[in-house]
């Protein structure tokens, strides 16, 4: 019996288990492929090789999973708001006037504009545009196409927070019903003569999207 004690390898050892042991537990790394672990060429090595087998078997279950959950955690820096925000608009007719509502809060407080915010996600352009000019205005609306799409890029490189980087998307629309009622976003909101809309309005590409607009409402109509 003790012969056979002393000719068995050193790996069969208790240490030499806990070593992988160890090795699973501590790895940053969850490899695909099973560790190489030697073939031990007796009863009571197998044994230990089965036991072995069976702790890298649970380790490989559970550490994936803590990796996963640790890289979907929310990230708490500035990241998210690095990405483009995607918001569409409308320019609304009822006969010859346009409907502007002035903005409510930062940071484009007291500014007329036309209504519209952002899509949220799985929002199709046109539910969002319809959800938003409700939400603004308290109108209903029929979208009768895209006008065009434009955008705001940030000025400032490395300031934190980052300023918003917009993509516009605006569309040409009619009024269907509803008096306007200014809500969430929104300071006022009413419908005025199309030059007045024109000379209301705080940014050229606003002015652009309205002419647009009028242009691709007066080919519809014909």
């Amino acid at each position: 019996q003790q012969q056979k004690e002393q000719n068995l390898p050193n790996l069969q050892k208790p240490a030499q288990i806990r070593l992988h042991k160890t090795y699973m537990e501590t790895s940053p790394i969850v490899q695909t492929s099973p560790l190489s672990v030697p073939i031990i060429n007796n009863s009571i090595g197998r044994k230990a090789q089965e036991k072995a087998n069976i702790g890298r078997q649970i380790k490989r279950r559970v550490l994936p999973l803590s990796i996963l959950k640790a890289q979907s955690a929310p990230k708490k820096s500035g990241a998210a708001s690095r990405q483009p925000i995607i918001s569409v608009g409308a320019v609304i007719f009822r006969d010859a006037e346009i409907l502007l509502i002035k903005r409510a809060k930062p940071p484009f407080k007291g500014h007329w504009s036309i209504p519209g915010g952002k899509v949220e996600y799985g929002e199709s352009l046109e539910t969002a545009l319809a959800r938003e000019v409700g939400e603004e205005t308290g109108v209903e609306i029929r979208v009768l196409g895209l006008i065009n799409a434009f955008e705001s890029l940030p000025d400032g490189a490395g300031l934190e927070p980052p300023e918003p980087h917009f993509v516009m998307l605006d569309y040409v629309a009619d009024w269907v019903h509803g008096e306007p009622q200014a809500g969430d976003d929104a300071e006022e909101a009413e419908f005025m003569p199309f030059d007045e809309a024109l000379s209301r309005l705080a940014w050229d590409q606003t002015r652009l999207a309205l002419q647009q607009a009028k242009a691709a409402r007066n080919r519809i109509r014909k």
